[in-house]
């Protein structure tokens, strides 16, 4: 198992569900959703932000990039992480609010400009161009998770795309 599978397995025991309730709080079945906890597949990148929201974990913890969920954190941890990062200071509940709500669709847009470069540029000239640092200046694995998220979903697009078109040809012909 991966450590996304046995964290999301964790998380989900800890908010006291079952795989039924999680799964249809997510729009899918059962099945997909035990294929996830059992390693067998991965969601999207959207599924995994929504999926962090219902736990309240972080993309990041969920993921295995980070072994602490600051969900867990008492209010005095939050509020001195905080501090390290801006001179507003905020509430505890609102530190929370702002995990579920900015990161996540800071993601989503991350992802979208990458798919956009790739687009524009192809993988590797993307790769070698969109910076995967975090502000401390180290590579931040989350970042590429997202860009690799891009790629996949890319190529899938593709496949769809093309099957659509050999589709409509074979009817033709």
């Amino acid at each position: 198992m991966t450590k996304f599978s046995t964290r999301l397995k964790e998380l989900r025991k800890k908010k006291g569900l079952t795989q039924k309730e999680l799964a249809k709080k997510i729009g899918i079945q059962q099945g997909g959703y035990t294929n996830w906890e059992t390693g067998k597949r991965e969601p999207k990148l959207e599924t995994v932000v929504q999926l962090a929201k219902i736990l309240e974990a972080t993309t990041d913890y969920l993921l295995g990039f980070d072994d602490v969920n600051l969900f867990e954190l008492n209010d005095e941890q939050l509020i001195d992480i905080q501090k390290e990062y801006t001179d507003f200071p905020l509430a505890p509940e609102e530190i929370r609010d702002e995990m579920l709500n900015v990161y996540p669709e800071d993601s989503l847009r991350f992802k979208e400009y990458c798919k956009k470069i790739i687009k524009k540029h192809g993988i590797e000239e993307a790769r070698s161009s969109i910076d995967f640092r975090d502000d401390d200046g180290k590579e931040d694995e989350y970042l590429k998770y997202i860009f690799e998220s891009a790629i996949a979903e890319l190529k899938k697009e593709n496949e769809n795309t093309l099957g659509t078109n050999s589709s409509k040809s074979d009817e033709k012909g």
